[in-house]
């Protein structure tokens, strides 16, 4: 009896077993898709559609608001934001305000927009990434309002709102400000970084936001990152700006590149040994680059010779672009075009126009001149 009570037991505990598998079977897995939905209020009168688009993993997607609602899905694939545009924003007021979510996983993340409104003003919930990087962008704007308050305070509210170049206090103010924002940066990054460990919404931050922090400072919170993290796109950018500022500094001798020019032939930078030489990054679209045209081609016509040259490189996305702008503005110095991202790479770009002055022997002497500076110094000089 008690042989054949053992094989009932087995043969009960095998068709217990074969029954939870066969459960474990039907039950579904787990999505890998991240799925966008929700609504977009105000009259589209007609325009339907919203986009999206990734230029990091180079995905685009659309689809169709139905009374008010949207849904659309994408495959995860890693931590990245993703851009958002209306078709009505588009054809009805000629142009959109890019409008991004941050993802870390798969998921179900709920939009809330308005097309009148502007969906650059939607309300995100579902993405905790997004959510950190929203919490320290506000932390941010507030801080900054503080620190403009007490500058008007000491430099009178018109100055800071239009700063005078050519003021004697213009120096002093700007490195007050710089300092005190570069403080409020770190320092509202450092206590993200704290609250909330590896998180992909600080990183983001820290590439979109904390890059014009100095190296050391940058570092520091780009090594409280997992080395996934760093990887990712936002972690190389940063780990360029970092090494960018280390071979940029002031003193320091310009590592060599080269570069096409605008017929495609590779020309080194040490090819301008023996003379001073202003480097100008610039792009076709940057208003500011194109105004400063003018001013440079007076110095260039004053100074330009055995002694001194410009180099103009363009960071433009595309070389047609370039070869455009070039066209509606001949200048007479070299053109350079910015293949390799040498920008980031050794000049620790953040902002244009920028300049960097190298000296005969290949030293950084000067950085961010504005016009009334870059005069001086080549006063100086010649």
């Amino acid at each position: 009896m008690k042989k054949n009570s053992n094989k009932i037991d087995l043969v009960f505990l095998t068709v217990i077993l074969g029954m939870l598998s066969v459960v474990a079977c039907k039950q579904p897995q787990q999505s890998q898709d991240i799925v966008f939905e929700g609504t977009v209020g105000g009259d589209l009168k007609g325009h339907n559609t919203i986009r999206m688009y990734n230029g990091i993993t180079q995905e685009n997607d659309s689809a169709t608001i139905v009374d008010g609602r949207f849904a659309m899905t994408v495959p995860f694939s890693v931590p990245t934001r993703y851009m958002f545009a209306l078709e009505y924003e588009m054809a009805e007021k000629g142009g959109y305000t890019p409008f991004g979510i941050l993802v870390d996983g798969p998921g179900n993340i709920e939009v809330a927009a308005n097309a009148e409104e502007g969906f650059y003003k939607a309300k995100v919930t579902g993405s905790e990434v997004h959510k950190t990087y929203e919490e320290i962008s506000s932390q941010l704007d507030q801080g900054g309002e503080k620190i403009n308050k007490q500058l008007s305070e000491k430099y009178g509210e018109a100055f800071v709102q239009q700063p005078d170049v050519e003021a004697p206090e213009y120096t002093a103010f700007l490195n007050e400000k710089r300092q005190q924002e570069n403080t409020l940066l770190f320092n509202i990054l450092n206590e993200a970084a704290e609250k909330h460990p590896n998180s992909y919404g600080v990183l983001f931050a820290l590439n979109r936001l904390g890059r014009d922090l100095d190296a050391d400072r940058l570092e520091e919170l780009y090594n409280r990152f997992s080395p996934d993290l760093q990887q990712l796109y936002e972690g190389e950018k940063i780990a360029a700006n970092i090494e960018g500022q280390r071979q940029s500094a002031i003193g320091n001798t310009l590592p060599d590149f080269t570069l096409p020019d605008a017929e495609g032939n590779p020309i080194a930078i040490k090819a301008y040994r023996g003379k001073y030489v202003l480097i100008d990054f610039w792009a076709s679209w940057c208003g500011p680059c194109i105004a400063s045209f003018p001013h440079l081609r007076e110095l260039y016509k004053q100074y330009g010779g055995e002694k001194f040259e410009i180099v103009g490189i363009s960071i433009d996305s595309k070389k047609e672009y370039w070869h455009k702008a070039m066209e509606a503005h001949p200048n007479p110095w070299p053109q350079l075009y910015d293949d390799q991202n040498v920008s980031e790479k050794i000049f620790a770009v953040t902002a244009i126009p920028a300049t960097f002055l190298i000296d005969p022997e290949g030293k950084i002497v000067a950085k961010g001149l504005n016009s009334e500076a870059l005069d001086k110094k080549l006063d100086e000089l010649f």
